[in-house]
């Protein structure tokens, strides 16, 4: 069969516009990477080739996050970083997740020092990460302490009673699945549980005693669980003192000879692979929104 003149033009303006979109494709893929890793400067990443002061951030529910320890391990190798100003403002969380914080920052401060600056609330779990530091600094406001571990459970057989559901729990010992909410507390049970949360705040206790050097009687006044301003804080000697990020900064300079012109930079917890892959997403879906001038239909080159 004979091709046309014109089935050959249709053919090679097809080609053209494939070649334009595989071009505009590798251009989409460029920026939408640009964007989504413009703000992504891990400690170790070598982004600043000068000594500074490295800022981090520990804000909401702490639980136990493979990425701030990540992060954590990154600064204590930096040699570029000399210092570093932890920002805490979290009401706490798990038991772990403060631990594990705790320790991640105890060994970053055998290599170089840690500054804890408290906001809005560092309190429970978020108290016991701040004492992972060498010195705290905490607003007059800022309310912190709650040294203690809670656990709380619910049943229901009251109510599946009163609905006609009778319940039937099988299990090979006793303490198996407790408490379970299927079933009443039995006092066994009960005192099962009260013997882990005082083997828990004895282990929260014991990390406030070592790291602020509290006397049992001091310790016994502040283990009762009460929340503290930052200024009945520092009478307690929870905290060492009432500021800002200055006064943090200016404790490095006085007592840890870090260099008074080092700059603060922010240092950010990698990504994990669904937030990154998601806002490659969101990137590419507002370049097409450009490319169609807010049409939704694209626009022809």
């Amino acid at each position: 069969m004979s091709i046309t003149p014109d089935q050959i033009l249709d053919r090679y303006k097809l080609k053209s516009q494939l070649s334009r979109w595989r071009f505009l494709s590798l251009v989409f893929l460029g920026i939408a990477l640009a964007l989504m890793f413009r703000d992504y400067k891990p400690a170790n990443s070598g982004v600043y080739n000068r000594d500074y002061i490295a800022r981090i951030n520990i804000e909401g529910f702490i639980f136990d996050n493979p990425q701030n320890r990540q992060l954590l391990s990154d600064i204590e190798t930096n040699d570029n970083i000399k210092a570093v100003i932890v920002h805490v403002d979290s009401g706490g969380g798990s038991v772990v997740g403060g631990e594990s914080l705790y320790r991640a920052l105890r060994k970053v401060a055998e290599r170089k020092p840690v500054a804890i600056m408290m906001h809005t609330m560092a309190t429970s779990a978020a108290y016991m990460v701040a004492l992972g530091g060498d010195y705290i600094v905490a607003y007059e406001g800022t309310l912190t302490g709650s040294i203690g571990v809670i656990a709380q459970t619910f049943e229901i057989t009251e109510l599946a009673k009163n609905i006609g559901i009778t319940l039937n729990t099988l299990k090979t010992a006793p303490y198996k699945a407790s408490p379970n909410e299927f079933e009443q507390m039995t006092p066994q049970v009960h005192a099962y549980l009260d013997a882990l949360l005082k083997e828990l705040q004895r282990m929260f206790l014991g990390m406030v005693q070592e790291r602020r050097k509290l006397s049992d009687a001091e310790l016994s006044e502040i283990g009762e669980g009460k929340v503290y301003t930052g200024s009945q804080a520092l009478k307690l000697g929870l905290i060492d003192a009432i500021g800002d990020e200055e006064t943090a900064k200016q404790w490095l300079i006085d007592e840890k000879q870090i260099g008074k012109d080092l700059k603060i930079h922010d240092v950010v917890a990698p990504k994990p692979l669904g937030d990154l892959l998601q806002k490659y997403l969101d990137s590419i879906s507002d370049l097409l929104l450009v490319v169609s001038n807010g049409t939704g239909v694209l626009s022809k080159f």
